[in-house]
């Protein structure tokens, strides 16, 4: 087994939101490291840049309803204030670590499709000044103890009907028709933080679809308080287990691997259970039905500098020798931290590489795999 970047302290956290819950049930481990370590500390960059494209249209669709557009809103004011956020955008992805998929105009696709959507569902909100009416704008709830908050995109009163609503860019709906479990259960406890934060519960949830489609979530009280009362048992049992902080090491117990869990995991480089897989199996495949990615790790056999900040890595895997394409110089970190190496990697060096993609003719060249934008190669130490 190796572990080949050490975290600081992990500290136990201090609450848990809404859209964590679900996650932090699944895998408890990458929730207190999410809570305990700086996104521009993480091992990985994200896995994928929709994140600052769904915050784009949060964003974009709030300052509409807060009155930032004006109370009539034209095209070119919109414009404007997306490209406001979108500069922001591009900033906080720099700040956390997510320089690789800059520019996002370049590694979204369709986001101009997206930004048009988002004008055709903005020109139907209402516009209003405050955050803590009847109607407002992502306003912030909590339980009584403040242990469990979140923030609901929407709540909006009309006709005495009260309605919490949350914007979301992609489906909200599974095969079945049915609203996806995790959204339902973060609709549950806005439902219920909303009565603690507000002292009323609303008539309804609501989900908004990329394609403006409102999907309404059915719900009780007792559903709702009882969606809070899980992620609150989930959060204590993280506090419970982490005591008074320790190294990821000491928490390799909280750990659940699944290919759901830790394709999107910031922290596998980090993750005692996930290094013990990999270093077992050499390879680990991320298969998603529609995409395929590898994490792999292998002795260097010999580099090709391509003399673009890319490079060629053959690794040994076992008995096969792998061939990666592509990789960035930039993006391949010492043992000990996570400053650029300035030299690339040399023969006889252990690497673990995570996040390349099978050559599209992997049929005929099973060996053979391309850099993502994300990729990211460790040096691995000899001894720890």
């Amino acid at each position: 087994m190796f572990t080949y970047l050490r975290y600081p302290t992990i500290e136990a956290p201090k609450r848990i939101g809404a859209t964590a819950a679900t996650g932090a049930q699944r895998c408890l481990l990458r929730f207190v490291l999410n809570s305990s370590v700086a996104e521009s500390k993480m091992a990985l960059p994200s896995s994928s840049p929709y994140r600052y494209s769904g915050t784009l249209v949060h964003k974009t669709i709030e300052s509409v309803r807060r009155g930032d557009c004006g109370d009539h809103v034209t095209p070119e004011r919109l414009l404007a204030v997306w490209e406001e956020h979108l500069d922001s955008m591009e900033q906080e992805a720099k700040d956390n670590g997510d320089a690789c998929w800059l520019p996002i105009r370049e590694s979204v696709r369709q986001l101009e499709r997206l930004r048009l959507w988002t004008a055709r569902l903005a020109a139907g909100q209402p516009v209003h000044s405050g955050k803590s009416g009847p109607t407002s704008t992502e306003p912030w709830l909590e339980n009584e103890d403040g242990t469990v908050v979140g923030r609901v995109d929407s709540v909006s009163a009309s006709d005495g009907h009260l309605a919490l609503r949350d914007f979301k860019t992609g489906t909200v709906l599974d095969e079945n028709g049915e609203v996806l479990s995790d959204y339902r259960t973060q609709m549950l406890i806005y439902a219920s933080l909303f009565r603690a934060t507000r002292g009323q519960w609303p008539d309804s949830l609501e989900l908004v679809d990329k394609r403006g489609t409102t999907a309404q979530v059915a719900f009780t009280t007792e559903s709702a308080i009882e969606a809070v009362k899980q992620a609150k048992e989930t959060l204590e049992k993280a506090r419970s287990e982490v005591g008074a902080g320790g190294s990821p090491e000491s928490f390799a117990a909280l750990c659940s691997m699944s290919t759901e869990t830790c394709v999107q995991c910031r922290h596998r480089p980090a993750c005692p259970a996930f290094s013990k897989s990999l270093s077992e199996q050499g390879r680990v495949e991320f298969d998603q039905n529609t995409w395929r990615k590898f994490d792999l790790t292998g002795q260097v056999e010999r580099t090709l500098d391509l003399g673009n900040d890319r490079y060629v890595a053959v690794i040994r895997c076992g008995s096969d020798d792998l061939t990666v394409r592509g990789l960035s110089a930039l993006a391949t970190f010492g043992s000990s931290s996570a400053d650029i190496a300035s030299n690339l990697p040399e023969p006889g060096d252990q690497l673990a590489i995570f996040g390349v993609a099978p050559a599209r003719f992997s049929d005929t060249e099973p060996q053979l795999f391309n850099a993502n934008r994300d990729a990211t190669v460790y040096i691995v130490p000899s001894t720890l």
